[in-house]
């Protein structure tokens, strides 16, 4: 999993977004990679450094009952959530959307990883706490 993580994510694509996620997870700490990969092509998935970047905005965390997602931009796609075992529990669609409410009250506590997608294209990831 580590070797994934240590690719050039241009290079790897979502593979090496989804390990360093998972390992995060597990790890339950922020790993920190520095990524040297001037001469890559992207393949897929990853707008990281394209020049308009669409940031989504995940609050509160730690969340009781609703998690709101606000996108800079509207966007279609979805909203994954998923549990620590990767498998998705919750999917929204994103028609033309720039904020979006969650309810996550059926939710048991813990930790989930959320993944925002654009068309196909993973935008963000990253770890929600629900804490009732």
């Amino acid at each position: 999993m580590w070797g994934i993580a240590y690719q050039c994510p241009l290079d790897g694509g979502d593979a090496v977004v989804q390990a360093r996620n998972f390992l995060m997870l597990v790890l339950n700490y922020i790993i920190e990679i520095e990524d040297d990969c001037i001469d890559c092509e992207p393949k897929r998935g990853n707008r990281e450094n394209e020049e308009q970047t669409n940031k989504v905005n995940v609050y509160p965390n730690p969340a009781n009952n609703i998690v709101n997602f606000v996108m800079q931009k509207p966007i279609n796609g979805h909203i994954e959530i998923k549990n620590q075992l990767g498998q998705v529990i919750y999917r929204q669609q994103l028609n033309n959307n720039k904020q979006v409410k969650v309810d996550v009250t059926e939710l048991s506590n813990g930790m989930y990883m959320y993944e925002v997608y654009e068309d196909k294209i993973l935008l963000q990831s990253n770890k929600i706490v629900i804490n009732k």
